[in-house]
């Protein structure tokens, strides 16, 4: 495995890591929970920040673009939820909700 690879396997986590912590955020922006909510999209932040850190390093010392993206998505947002508004989510899904986010 070479330079380019290990990096571009980098970028492919700090990625998937974006993707999965923003999708938490919005999850929990729709259930209401803004706290959790801010907590994610702050994560989401450091880590497209450490990832644009990293190519910068990259293509500096390496001359070379990375691959490709070949990303897996998180799918943390239940596609059933896709069809109800936030007023309609009652306490217990809440609850099963943040412990199965968690959880995963």
């Amino acid at each position: 495995m070479n330079a380019q690879d290990v990096f571009s396997k980098i970028s492919d986590m700090l990625l998937e890591g974006v993707m999965f912590h923003d999708q938490m955020a919005d999850c929990f922006r729709f259930l209401g929970l803004d706290g959790f909510a801010c907590e994610h999209e702050e994560q989401a932040i450091k880590e497209a920040e450490a990832r644009r850190e990293m190519v910068r390093y990259f293509i500096g010392n390496h001359n070379q673009l990375l691959k490709d993206a070949s990303l897996h998505n998180p799918g943390v947002i239940p596609d059933t939820w896709r069809k109800y508004a936030r007023q309609q989510i009652d306490t217990a899904t809440k609850r099963r909700a943040v412990r199965d986010t968690y959880e995963r």
